[in-house]
């Protein structure tokens, strides 16, 4: 269960609070394990809300949260931990994801039993390899959070394969394309979509969420904040679909992987939509 809208985008929202911990109660009482949030969703007021909805649960879910890139030195990560801790209102973090270089931090914080296993979260493969080469072995590195789903397969290339050998688990967000998969359109592989979607008795988003599902390695984390939605999330989790469906879905969205050098991209910056054009400038 993605967290991220609840309680707020990146500002605090408490119009729906009631609303949204009676959503992850029930998430639970349906068997969903996982929860997944971070210090920056709702400015904080996320990890607020799951920490109320949690309690007297917290032995049968899974936290995970991750700390913002601003907060990649050692105090600042040591205690944007300390932060989550008591807006959770939980004894240790489950899975913290690193967003940068702070080994040294994850280090301290799994030594005094704050965190229990290490994520990462936006990597690319080389990242991924060089942070696990870094972190101490005696520290489990279990989960890695990318953007994973029918329409959008880069992982794939490089960074699942890298997954399944160290046995990580690829944590998708967006499986269903932000929502764009739950009215595919009319071209081929949206069709394909909808027709094998219906021959499953199923609506085209629950079909795309099945299908990351089943991926080896791969949890899937939807983010919903309405009830509908959850239950049809949870549905769509243990549909028996055909291998052959899924087979032919995943040839109907494969895309081809173009090796593309980095001096030809333009670098875009997060959430603001400007382009830098140059290396310096970005």
């Amino acid at each position: 269960f993605g967290t991220m809208g609840l309680g707020g985008r990146y500002d605090i929202d408490t119009s729906h609070d009631d609303e949204h911990i009676s959503l992850i109660r029930e998430a639970i009482d349906l068997g969903v394990t996982l929860f997944d949030t971070a210090e920056v969703y709702g400015d904080g007021h996320g990890e607020e809300l799951l920490g109320k909805a949690i309690a007297g649960v917290r032995d049968r879910v899974v936290i995970s949260t991750k700390f913002s890139s601003a907060n990649c030195a050692f105090d600042a990560a040591v205690g944007s931990a300390e932060a989550s801790l008591r807006r959770l209102g939980s004894d240790r973090i489950d899975i913290y994801q690193a967003l940068d270089e702070t080994v040294r931090a994850l280090d301290q914080l799994w030594q005094d039993g704050k965190i229990l296993h290490v994520g990462m979260s936006n990597t690319t493969a080389t990242e991924a390899q060089r942070l696990i080469s870094m972190i101490p072995e005696a520290i489990p590195v279990v989960m890695m959070q990318q953007d994973y789903s029918l329409a959008e397969r880069f992982v794939e290339h490089r960074l699942l394969p890298l997954c399944r050998e160290t046995g990580i688990a690829i944590a998708a967000y967006s499986p269903i394309a932000q929502g764009r998969l739950a009215n595919p359109g009319n071209d081929a592989s949206g069709a394909l979509l909808s027709e094998v979607a219906t021959r499953n008795n199923l609506s085209p988003a629950q079909m795309a969420l099945a299908w990351v599902a089943q991926q080896d390695s791969v949890i899937p984390l939807p983010m919903t904040s309405r009830r509908d939605h959850l239950l049809a999330n949870v549905a769509a989790l243990t549909a028996p679909i055909p291998d052959e469906d899924m087979l032919e879905l995943s040839d109907a969205f494969a895309r081809p992987v173009e090796e593309i050098a980095t001096d030809a991209i333009d670098v875009v910056a997060s959430h603001t939509g400007n382009a830098y054009h140059t290396r310096s400038d970005a």
